[in-house]
C-alpha cells in the first residue's frame, strides 16, 4: 500500500513538472509571437482592438492636407498593425518611401541619447544623475565659471534646465556651436543666465555634452556603446550617426534609422525596458525619462530629452520636419511618423484621428 502511494506521488510530481515545462513554453510562444528573431509580427488593427476604417480616414487626411507623410507604423499589443509607407509623387514630387529607408531623426536623436545615458549609469560608468558636469571634463579649463556652472549636474542636462545663456528658437545659439571645432568647450564655456535647475531653455547643446560624457565615460563613441548596449540587443542593425570635428557623434540630432527600428525603440519603453524577455533599460530609469520635470505650456512638458503631454499621460520622441515616435501607455501603443512637413497641428490631428481608432 505504501509503495503504491509513493509511486502514484512520484507520477504526479513528474505530472506537474511537466505541465510546469509546457506551460513555460506556451507562455514564452504568446510572447515570441509578438516579436520573433527581433522582427515584429504583425496583426490586424481589429484583432488587436483599433476600426481599420479610421485608420483610413487618417490616410485620407494625410492626402487632403497634402502632408508629406513618408511612413506611419502603429504597434499595438506587441503587434504592429498598421504599416505604411507613402508614395506622394503624385501630388508632391516626392518619391516613394519604403521600409528600408533610413530617416533622419534630426531632434528625436535625443531620446537616443538619453537612453544610452541611463544605460551608462546602470552599466556603472556614471555614479548617477547628480553629478556635476565640470566634474566629467577635470583636464579642461572653462570660461565663465561661477557657482552656478559649477552646481550643473547631469540632470539639468537631461531636462533642459542647465541655466546656460542660449536661444534656440529664434537665435543662432545652436549653429555657432555646430560650426565650432570644439562644441563641447564651446558648450562649456558659455555664461550663465540662470541658476541650473529654474528655467526650462530648450538647448540643443546640453543633448551634445551629454553624448561627450558618455564617450569620455564609457570609452567608446555613443554610437558605438549605443551599438553594443542597445541597438544590438534590439536587432538593429543599420544605424548611421554624425558627429562632430572631435570625432563625438551629436547628442541632439545626426541618428538616421529605419522606421521599424524607430517603432523598436519606442516599444522598450512601452514595455518597461525590455525586449525578448531581456531587461536593457531599467523601468525606474523610463518612469523618470516620461515624468514632466518643466512645461513650455498647457499638456506640453519635458522629461529626460522626451517630450511629454502630463495630461494625456502620452511622451513622444521629436525631431524637426515631423519625426515622431509616440509612446502611449494607456493604450499599450507606439505610433511612428517620418515625415517632411514643419506644421505641428496637423501631425497633432493626425495622431489623434488614430487615437480615435482606438476600440
Amino acid at each position: 500500500m505504501n509503495r503504491n502511494i509513493k509511486l502514484l506521488s512520484v507520477i504526479l510530481s513528474i505530472m506537474i513538472m511537466l505541465w510546469g515545462i509546457t506551460s513555460g513554453f506556451f507562455w514564452l510562444n504568446l510572447y515570441d509571437r509578438q516579436i520573433q528573431d527581433n522582427t515584429w509580427l504583425s496583426s490586424t488593427p481589429e484583432e488587436q482592438g483599433m476600426d481599420s476604417a479610421k485608420l483610413e480616414q487618417a490616410l485620407e487626411y494625410i492626402q487632403q492636407q497634402n502632408m508629406a507623410i513618408d511612413s506611419l507604423l502603429i504597434i499595438r499589443h506587441g503587434y504592429l498593425i498598421f504599416e505604411k509607407y507613402l508614395n506622394v509623387e503624385e501630388y508632391l514630387g516626392h518619391t516613394q518611401s519604403n521600409q528600408d529607408n533610413m530617416h533622419s531623426l534630426y531632434s528625436a536623436t535625443k531620446s537616443f541619447t538619453s537612453a544610452l545615458t541611463g544605460i551608462a549609469i546602470e552599466e556603472g560608468y556614471i555614479e548617477n544623475t547628480s553629478v556635476k558636469v565640470v566634474d566629467f571634463f577635470p583636464d579642461t579649463t572653462i570660461e565663465n565659471l561661477d557657482s552656478r556652472k559649477k552646481n550643473m549636474t547631469l540632470q539639468h542636462l537631461l531636462t533642459m534646465t542647465t541655466g546656460f545663456e542660449w536661444d534656440e528658437w529664434t537665435g543662432d545659439s545652436a549653429v555657432k556651436m555646430l560650426k565650432k571645432t570644439n562644441p563641447v568647450k564651446h558648450m562649456l564655456d558659455l555664461p550663465m543666465k540662470y541658476d541650473p535647475g529654474t528655467v526650462l531653455t530648450y538647448c540643443t547643446g546640453a543633448s551634445h555634452l551629454l553624448s561627450a560624457i558618455i564617450q569620455k565615460t564609457t570609452g567608446k563613441t555613443t554610437l558605438e556603446f549605443a551599438r553594443k548596449y542597445l541597438f544590438d540587443p534590439l536587432g538593429i542593425s543599420e544605424a548611421q550617426w554624425t558627429y562632430d570635428h572631435q570625432n563625438i557623434n551629436h547628442g541632439g540630432h545626426g541618428l538616421s534609422l529605419t522606421s521599424r527600428d524607430m517603432a523598436k525603440f519606442g516599444y522598450l519603453y512601452l514595455n518597461n525596458g525590455t525586449w525578448n524577455g531581456k531587461q536593457i533599460l531599467s523601468t525606474d530609469w523610463i518612469n523618470k525619462s516620461s515624468q514632466t520635470y518643466n512645461s513650455f505650456e498647457d499638456n506640453v512638458g519635458y522629461g529626460y530629452q522626451w517630450w511629454t503631454s502630463p495630461q494625456s499621460n502620452i511622451y513622444y520622441a521629436s525631431g524637426l520636419d515631423g519625426q515622431r515616435i509616440y509612446v502611449v501607455p494607456e493604450n499599450d501603443m507606439v505610433v511612428v511618423f517620418t515625415a517632411e512637413i514643419s506644421n505641428n497641428l496637423q501631425l497633432d490631428n493626425l495622431f489623434n484621428s488614430i487615437l480615435s481608432a482606438v476600440n
